[in-house]
């Protein structure tokens, strides 16, 4: 298959070092010794940089690999979308562990740029098979160092996250366990459409945060998507063989990347093969989170890369958190996700705006969607958990138009009936309990990849209405994991547009403010808002038809046994 390619932007027009300068200096306060632009040769021939840090003392240390899209001399700045993550060092990289704190603890700490980014030689493309060679290649390097006990990890958030499940996949023999933190390795499905709707978000992230390349030849994954709009062998090409994954793993997922990484970091830990593999799921903020739980990273290295005897062999298989509300929850045991114990409760819409554990009698509801969003509440007359994934089934119909983009989301309400928010898009503390899209065209479900509370859509071509035509879809909400106490409510919304909108003063201050451009190289005050959809199909009305045969109803995934009817 042909790639198209863009030239990109060349890094030193930003302030990166116009070309690779291989030094080591000495950090005699943190009793630190950096090794920078370190050439990596590739089985090709082709050289890319890292940056080596190591305790000062001789000795053979485990090594953890944060291979990073964003630029190894990207670094944090203390402060990043409200998140308050303070006390990291100044070497610490966008997204990757904080080389002081890991020295100190006996690890190095490599840091990569890829092939065909900032400096590093050759074509930068982006999650494919060439790119997870090259971390074979990495990994087996630094297991040759000097400085290598030759035990080597991976850790990381988002594109640090994402490409280790591809390392995995190749099962470098020196490569002794990963921690991928809230990585969806699902590049077509969770980042560029989200079930037949694309993002603004793609583009952003492809042509600003991940352009810079000396070679100036980047993988035009904007081009490939104008190409290649629907899934095929092209976007598949990009998604890991999990059934290969045997290392240690240690996944971290959470209930505030709807939109992002939540579903794919989920899958992806189910499906690979590992035996010993672990799971965390949080409804915090993600990067905070990962700086805060590096005492848990620690002992899952300690273990696997240090062969230490400690108390990991005692954790469960899944450790994941109710939120009760922004920032408060708490947190259970399980031996595999999703939870085993998982009972469906059905939730019928009614004309009149409630859901209902009974179906009730035919009726329709008409929207413009391009205007308002109807709603339908359910409460709860016991305490329930309600942890899983969702499925909205609906019949529906358009008028003045041959597709239907639906934007759907779910919110709690207390018993006074106010909005509980929660955070989610990474920076913000307003968001619903989850979400989920669907453009109707796109609607054929994978039959061997679904479940009956988890419809998977192929993607892989469209089904437009015909006028008259009334048929039944089924929208996948992303998990969630949220306590609804007796008298709260569950409030489900249906839209043809985005529902929930970030705080316009948080979002200012993310966008102007959160990122120094004289440190972080990829200016994040470029990108348009957060994780929107602007390029929606809709026009004309929306129909959605329950009662009857029609079985509009909402599947809620409850721990233990549902509320009774």
């Amino acid at each position: 298959m042909n790639l198209k390619f863009w030239e990109g932007r060349d890094p030193a027009e930003v302030g990166y070092p116009p070309a690779p300068n291989t030094r080591t200096v000495t950090d005699e306060r943190r009793n630190m010794v950096i090794d920078y632009d370190v050439p990596v040769v590739m089985r090709d021939g082709v050289k890319i940089y890292v940056d080596v840090y190591r305790p000062r003392a001789d000795a053979e240390y485990p090594s953890i690999l944060a291979w990073t899209a964003y630029g190894k001399n990207s670094q944090y700045v203390g402060h990043v979308g409200g998140q308050d993550i303070v006390g990291l060092s100044e070497y610490t990289a966008f997204e990757a562990p904080d080389p002081v704190w890991w020295t100190r603890r006996g690890y190095a700490v490599v840091v990569a740029d890829p092939r065909g980014a900032f400096n590093s030689e050759g074509e930068r493309t982006f999650l494919t098979e060439q790119e997870a060679r090259d971390m074979y290649d990495t990994v087996e390097w630094i297991a040759r160092q000097p400085w290598s006990n030759g035990r080597v990890g991976m850790s990381g958030v988002s594109y640090l996250a994402w490409s280790q499940w591809w390392a995995a996949s190749l099962n470098p023999p020196h490569l002794a366990a990963i921690n991928p933190w809230e990585g969806t390795p699902f590049l077509y499905h969770n980042v560029a459409v989200h079930d037949g709707i694309p993002t603004d978000f793609f583009p952003v992230l492809v042509r600003y945060r991940w352009q810079y390349s000396r070679s100036r030849r980047v993988e035009d994954l904007v081009g490939m998507l104008e190409d290649h709009p629907l899934f095929d062998e092209y976007w598949a090409s990009k998604i890991p063989r999990f059934e290969d994954i045997t290392v240690p793993i240690f996944a971290a997922a959470s209930w505030s990347d709807h939109g992002l990484h939540t579903w794919g970091t989920l899958e992806a830990w189910a499906r690979a093969s590992s035996k010993d593999k672990y799971l965390l799921i949080h409804g915090r903020k993600k990067w905070k989170t990962f700086y805060d739980l590096a005492w848990m990273q620690e002992l899952f290295f300690d273990r696997y890369l240090k062969g230490e005897d400690n108390d990991v062999k005692h954790w469960p298989r899944v450790l994941y958190e109710v939120r009760d509300r922004n920032y408060v929850g708490s947190f259970y045991e399980a031996d595999d996700w999703p939870i085993p114990s998982t009972d469906y409760m059905a939730l019928y819409l009614r004309p009149d705006g409630s859901l209902s554990r009974e179906p009730g009698g035919e009726g329709e509801v008409r929207y413009d969607p391009l205007g308002e969003a109807v709603s339908f509440t359910y409460k709860f007359e016991e305490d329930a958990r309600v942890v899983g994934y969702m499925k909205l089934r609906l019949w529906i119909g358009v008028e003045g138009a041959d597709d239907a983009d639906l934007f759907v989301a779910i919110e709690k309400l207390d018993r006074a009936g106010g909005i509980v928010g929660f955070p989610w898009n990474n920076y913000f503390d307003n968001g619903p309990v989850t979400r989920g899209w669907l453009r109707v065209s796109c609607r054929e479900v994978d039959e061997a990849e679904s479940r009956p509370y988890k419809p998977v859509h192929k993607c892989r071509s469209q089904r437009k209405l015909r006028p008259g035509d009334i048929v039944p879809v089924d929208v996948a909400i992303w998990p969630s994991g949220t306590l609804f106490r007796r008298g709260e409510a569950l409030r489900l919304i249906i839209a043809g547009h985005d529902t929930h909108r970030p705080d316009p003063d948080v979002e200012t201050a993310v966008m102007r403010e959160a990122i120094r451009p004289d440190v972080w190289l990829v200016r994040i005050h470029e990108s348009p808002p957060f994780y929107r959809h602007t390029r929606t199909v809709n026009r004309g009305h929306h129909i959605l038809y329950m009662g009857g045969r029609r079985d509009s109803h909402l599947l809620v995934p409850v721990i233990g046994r549902a509320p009774r009817p």
